[in-house]
């Protein structure tokens, strides 16, 4: 029972990504390329959320702070990409089509929630294979492996759409993704 949670869970985890990866971003070079650029870059972001923790910001404003570092990655991000633009379109079979940015903006998204996945599910997704179960203290009926893996997939799938709405570039977006990302993060 424990392997067939354990495949369960990292399917509802990592199940979602993996189908887009097969079916959309190996397909190209540059989505491939674009996509662990960012996870880079996220991890970037992480790296220095945790420095300013380790400097004192710890509890709510540490989590902040890891929110506000990786929002700037994806600005810094969003600027490097105004850099290399050209260079991409170039690669690209439709060089002048007007649905790369957002097909560029969906692959590093895919990349940033790829890496946020990765690195916040796999240790727990480890525990799981485990023998005996650990229920969820709000609803006991489910296993705390398995809530674990929806949320996993629902942040994948919102870093996805956050970068998407950021590169919208408007105050009012770029706003919106930055409160969404703190208020889910506090959840």
């Amino acid at each position: 029972m424990p392997l067939l949670a354990f495949v369960g869970n990292a399917l509802t985890a990592f199940g979602p990504a993996l189908a887009v990866f097969f079916l959309y971003v190996r397909k190209a070079p540059q989505n491939v390329i674009l996509a662990l650029t960012a996870a880079f870059f996220w991890l970037v972001g992480v790296l220095l959320a945790s420095l300013a923790w380790f400097a004192g910001a710890k509890g709510i404003l540490g989590m902040g702070v890891a929110v506000v570092f990786q929002e700037l990655m994806r600005a810094f991000f969003y600027w490097l990409y105004g850099k290399m633009e050209k260079s991409l379109d170039a690669w690209s079979d439709t060089p002048h089509s007007k649905l790369n940015r957002p097909t560029h903006a969906f692959m590093i998204g895919y990349g940033m929630g790829l890496a946020s996945s990765v690195v916040l599910y796999v240790g727990s997704l480890a525990e799981s294979i485990g023998s005996g179960t650990m229920p969820c203290t709000s609803c006991p009926s489910m296993d705390v492996f398995f809530v674990g893996a929806i949320h996993t997939v629902l942040f994948w799938a919102l870093h996805v759409f956050w970068n998407i709405v950021f590169w919208e570039m408007r105050v009012v977006a770029v706003a919106a993704v930055v409160l969404s990302h703190l208020g889910t993060s506090f959840v």
